[in-house]
C-alpha cells in the first residue's frame, strides 16, 4: 500500500517539473487524502464525520501556505544578511 503513494508522488513531482519541493508534496498529498477520506466517510460512514474531516483540507492548505510564507521569509532574511 504504501508503494503506491510513493509511486503517485514520484508521478506528481514528475509532472510539476519541479516546481514543488518535497514539503509541498507533503502538504498537497495530505489534503487530497483528506478530501479522499471525507468523501468515503460521508458517503459510507456518517455525514457529520465526513464534513468534519471535509475541514481538514483548506486547514492543512492555510498551514501549507504559513509554512512556505515563513520559509521564503528566512530565505530572503539569510540573502540580505550574506557579504
Amino acid at each position: 500500500m504504501g508503494s503506491v503513494f510513493v509511486d503517485l508522488a514520484e508521478r506528481f513531482a514528475r509532472f510539476c517539473g519541479g516546481m514543488y519541493s518535497k514539503y509541498d508534496r507533503l502538504f498537497l498529498i495530505a489534503a487530497f487524502v483528506s478530501f479522499v477520506a471525507s468523501i468515503l466517510l460521508w458517503f459510507l460512514v456518517d455525514k457529520d464525520d465526513g464534513m468534519f474531516v471535509g475541514l481538514w483540507v483548506p486547514s492543512i492548505l492555510a498551514l501549507w501556505g504559513g509554512v512556505r510564507s515563513v520559509i521564503a521569509a528566512h530565505v530572503a532574511k539569510n540573502q540580505l544578511n550574506q557579504p
